[in-house]
Formats: structure tokens, sequence, C-alpha cells
């Protein structure tokens, strides 16, 4: 069965120095390996950015511990099996933090 995000990514705010999450859910048999992008670009080995996927439930999450600015992006979730691929977007809008 084809990797089918039964749960897409949303578009989101986040505000500088916070941390935030994306959430996404992925169903398909066999459980799909699932891969993140940054405006089209993989970061699944990038260390600000902490990856996991449970596959009992499908549930795929990207974490930054802080968000800065050059975090607004378009950030893409991909999952594969041998029966295909499936994949969602969204973007991410950084607020600047405001300093006196």
């Amino acid at each position: 069965m084809a990797p089918e995000f039964i749960e897409p990514l949303l578009d989101s705010k986040a505000r500088e120095g916070q941390p935030h999450q994306l959430n996404c859910r992925v169903s398909g048999i066999p459980p799909p390996i699932v891969s993140w992008f940054k405006n089209g670009v993989c970061i699944d080995c990038n260390r600000d950015y902490a990856t996991l996927f449970d596959s009992s439930s499908g549930l795929c999450t990207l974490s930054l511990a802080h968000v800065f600015v050059e975090d607004g992006a378009t950030f893409e979730c991909r999952a594969s099996n041998e029966a295909g691929d499936a994949d969602t977007a969204a973007q991410l809008t950084v607020e600047r933090m405001l300093h006196l």
C-alpha cells in the first residue's frame, strides 16, 4: 500500500528563539521511510533539526529547539516505500523578536 498522508503538514508561525514542532501523519504498508526537506534540501542529517518517525502510529515530527529567522521556509515531509511516494509541505513563518 503506497504511503498516504492522513494528516498533512499545516502552515505555522513561530516566534524567534522559541521551540517549534511540525507534525504530520502517514500510512503505508510496509511502513514508509520518511525524509524531511527545507526549501527542497534534505535536512535529515542536519543537527539543527530533530526528526522522529513512529512507524506504529505514523506520526512524523520535525523539532526545532530554537527557531531563528533563517528557519522561515517551506518544509516538506516525504514518505516512500516500494509501493510509491507521497509528500506534504507547509510554510513556517518566523516572527522576529523586537529588541528594545
